[in-house]
């Protein structure tokens, strides 16, 4: 072991706080995975402040092997750690980090802890993550999760990896956006779903006519708004299904 990192290792055991959550700052700032192990010595530190900075540390090492511990981290009472902990796993960045994260955006009942929770799955970018990404965008309560859900997606989309369009539309994501229409508080959330709206328009790249449409929308509040959308283009055979009506095809 380097003898900065020994020394540093050394100060985690200190008995003043406030020198152990130091010494775990400097270690994340060397960020190899020689540092791993001090860290992972120390995830039951009893103060609050150092275990989140030793949790940090542990993502900026970016090593698989602390994975597994990581994980255990979810289970915390604090929130703040379990914030931590997500963040560490979506630095991490590794796929195997994917179902446990996916098991905490399910089960998870702090908001922000989702939101980070569904950043972290677009940040590691990978398929397997697609189908608990499009659940949260359907059936989260808070809509700053399911903002995060929908950036993740669209991450998913745009990264230059096996993601394709075709993997997005197998979740039949257009189709589930289309049965949130009942649902809608049309005097509300216009703004919102038109950036889920344009989501799925660009995912069959034809913006120019919905984009359009759905900017006069913003400011329509009105019932007529659900056939308007419906009648713009690639989802009207979807959005006339759910709204049991007909449309201009």
């Amino acid at each position: 072991m380097k003898p900065e990192i020994q020394y540093l290792s050394a100060r985690l055991d200190n008995p003043d706080e406030e020198v152990r959550e130091e010494a775990a700052l400097e270690l994340s700032r060397i960020g190899t995975e020689d540092v791993a192990d001090p860290l992972l010595n120390h995830l039951g530190d009893p103060v609050l402040e150092v275990r989140q900075m030793v949790i940090y540390g542990l993502g900026k090492t970016k090593a698989e092997r602390v994975i597994p511990s990581l994980v255990n981290c979810l289970k915390d009472p604090s929130l703040e750690v379990r914030w931590v902990t997500v963040e560490a796993l979506g630095e991490i960045g590794s796929p195997k980090a994917i179902a446990p994260l996916v098991a905490c955006l399910e089960k998870e009942p702090v908001w922000n802890v989702r939101a980070s929770t569904a950043k972290a799955l677009g940040k590691i970018g990978s398929q397997e993550a697609l189908a608990a990404l499009v659940k949260c965008l359907r059936y989260d309560e808070d809509s700053f999760v399911r903002q995060e859900a929908l950036d993740a997606l669209d991450r998913l989309v745009n990264l230059e990896s096996e993601i394709k369009l075709e993997e997005i539309l197998t979740h039949k994501l257009v189709e589930r956006i289309a049965r949130t229409l009942p649902d809608i508080d049309w005097f509300g959330p216009i703004a919102q779903f038109k950036q889920i709206y344009e989501t799925a328009s660009n995912a069959y790249e034809r913006l120019t006519q919905s984009r359009q449409l759905l900017y006069e929308l913003a400011g329509l509040h009105s019932e007529a708004a659900p056939m308007r959308i419906a009648e713009c283009g690639p989802m009207r055979t979807e959005l006339s299904a759910c709204l049991g009506q007909k449309v201009k095809i």
